[in-house]
């Protein structure tokens, strides 16, 4: 028997409900030795900027129980050379491409948009509102609903692909931020981006990172500590996924978990729906 596991997001159609975390998979190159990316439903990018980021200064990974810490700062080397190289590669493989979208200012998310659409070859965009805004001081952009409103209306104002929003969880209220972004035009959410989180060393009694706190190492007014991801964090990343959804109606979500084995408790693959 042949089972159907196609799925709209948000306008994009996908052959089935599987694809990588952003930041996790680079743009899957970098994996296909180890997996059939042709049967993908799609393949979602590294979060990419205008002209390129440095990242943080190493070690800016470090190990936890049953996850990771990361404070890379979106090392990526611009829009021009994702179109040049990478947006190519995917789509020989017959997958949809989503693109991550990040930025120190709204105009940058534009620019970074503006790329795209005039390159043509991406699918769907994913917009990563966990940037610091560099002209708020650093604050975040997906920590502040007035933020969120005119980072996601800049860009819809530009975007003609589905539109997908990441949201942070270290937030008071993700449903706030969930109707914010739904308001100002997203045709669909990822739920979630990394919890923040801290690691010590007990020998040295400093922090395993050599940035304590996370952003780009050009732009020392950004202040995001460092995040946090995998299947520890499961139960957070559930919860946020079904607290957005039960207060925002009933538009699609990416839920970033482990694609397993069913289990009664355990990650379930993405997208989701809820109720």
């Amino acid at each position: 028997m042949t089972v159907d596991l196609r799925v709209n997001l948000g306008g994009l159609e996908m052959a089935n409900p599987v694809t990588d975390a952003s930041g996790t998979f680079a743009a899957g190159r970098e994996y296909a030795d180890l997996v059939d990316v042709s049967r993908m439903g799609a393949v979602t990018t590294k979060g990419v900027s205008l002209d390129g980021w440095e990242g943080n200064p190493a070690p800016r990974i470090a190990e936890t129980p049953s996850g990771m810490l990361n404070s890379i700062g979106l090392q990526n080397p611009g829009v021009a050379h994702l179109c040049a190289v990478d947006l190519p590669w995917i789509k020989e493989q017959g997958v949809p491409s989503i693109v991550n979208v990040s930025g120190h200012s709204l105009e940058e998310y534009v620019a970074v948009l503006e790329a795209l659409e005039a390159d043509g070859q991406a699918d769907a965009y994913e917009i990563n509102i966990s940037c610091p805004n560099v002209d708020a001081g650093g604050m975040t952009f997906g920590t502040h609903v007035p933020s969120v409103e005119a980072v996601v209306a800049a860009c819809r104002a530009v975007a003609t692909r589905p539109m997908i929003v990441k949201l942070s969880p270290n937030v008071t209220d993700i449903a706030e931020i969930a109707r914010a972004a739904e308001a100002s035009g997203a045709d669909a959410l990822s739920l979630i981006n990394t919890l923040l989180g801290m690691a010590v060393n007990a020998r040295t009694r400093r922090p395993e990172l050599a940035r304590v706190v996370g952003g780009c190492r050009d732009l020392p007014s950004s202040r995001s500590p460092c995040a946090w991801s995998g299947n520890a964090i499961t139960p957070s990343r559930s919860r946020s996924s079904a607290w957005a959804a039960s207060r925002r109606g009933r538009m699609p979500s990416n839920s970033c978990s482990a694609a397993r084995r069913p289990s009664p408790s355990g990650p379930r693959a993405s997208p989701t729906r809820m109720p």
